[in-house]
């Protein structure tokens, strides 16, 4: 597991399958990389807030300096309650969790199915 000998071919070569039999194609996706340790996260973190400018991004939570760890850890809060404020239904409220789940959200609408389908569920 995550060592130089841990290859997974069936990742890599999945891709190309899925083209060859025409059930794929190739395409583009806008990424970026935090690593929680850096000093300059907090304004990627802004940065990311102010532009959305990203189809999805990945956060690392790399091993830092314990006496930073809480105030680490507030500051990923806030980003992720102000980039994300609606909670998905498949959120568990865990500790310190004080936004109501999307189901219970007063959206001035009247009544309405709030369940999502289950992905494997949606027909194609």
């Amino acid at each position: 597991f995550r060592s130089p000998g841990d290859l997974s071919i069936t990742s890599s070569l999945h891709h190309y399958y899925g083209q060859q039999t025409s059930r794929s194609v190739p395409g583009k996706i806008r990424y970026t990389y935090l690593d929680l340790a850096a000093p300059n996260t907090g304004r990627h973190l802004n940065r990311l807030l102010a532009q959305r400018d990203y189809h999805t991004f990945c956060i690392n939570d790399t091993v830092d300096d314990p006496d930073t760890t809480e105030a680490r850890t507030a500051m990923l809060r806030t980003f992720l309650e102000s980039y994300f404020p609606v909670p998905s239904p498949y959120e568990r409220p865990g500790p310190g969790f004080s936004r109501p789940p999307a189901d219970r959200l007063d959206t001035g609408r009247a009544e309405q199915n709030t369940r999502h389908p289950d992905p494997c569920e949606v027909e194609r």
